[in-house]
């Protein structure tokens, strides 16, 4: 049973010339997961414990590392900072030199439990051809710099039933300053 996602990050910059860039990575929900699991475990610890910013490194169903690294703010009581930053390795896509860049990306809890319990709904569902589509209004920190992010995530049968195969889509914009 292997869930796999697609998540495309779209940046405009708009320093001298709009540049669109689009890099596209392939997740699998035990990655997904584990980002999950770690923002969670970070909420639970208490906030003396976590004087400094922490880092977790993800890994994937095999034990592997994945490439993808999540550090989590100090978590106060009453909800102020909550947000992790996941941090994706991509290639150097504008022209601009060579290698990899970094992309900070802030996500919370709530959208990670809500795409976990979306694709459990699918994958329970006797249904081939069944499909569940959401948006969320906004991804991320509560105090992210952008006004315009958001996500939307489009989850469709491969088919499969035996193996309950399932592609999931999962686009986030961001207009960066």
């Amino acid at each position: 049973m292997k869930v796999i996602f697609l998540i495309t990050f779209f940046f405009v910059s708009t320093v001298h010339a709009k540049v669109l860039v689009s890099v596209q990575h392939e997740v699998s929900a035990p990655v997904l997961k584990d980002i999950a699991k770690n923002i969670v475990e970070a909420k639970e610890r208490p906030s003396d414990e976590m004087a400094m910013m922490a880092i977790y490194p993800i890994f994937d169903g095999n034990g592997k590392r994945s490439p993808f690294t999540l550090k989590c703010p100090p978590f106060h009581p009453n909800g102020h900072g909550e947000g992790c930053t996941l941090f994706v390795p991509v290639v150097n896509s504008v022209g601009v030199g060579s290698g990899t860049v970094k992309i900070e990306k802030k996500i919370s809890e709530r959208p990670l439990k809500l795409a976990m319990a979306k694709i459990e709904k699918l994958m329970s569902s006797e249904d081939p051809n069944a499909v569940e589509e959401w948006d969320h209004k906004q991804i991320g920190d509560p105090f992210s710099s952008s006004s315009n992010a958001g996500s939307h995530i489009s989850c469709t049968s491969e088919g499969i039933r035996p193996d309950k195969k399932w592609r999931c889509l999962v686009s986030v914009s961001e207009t960066l300053k």
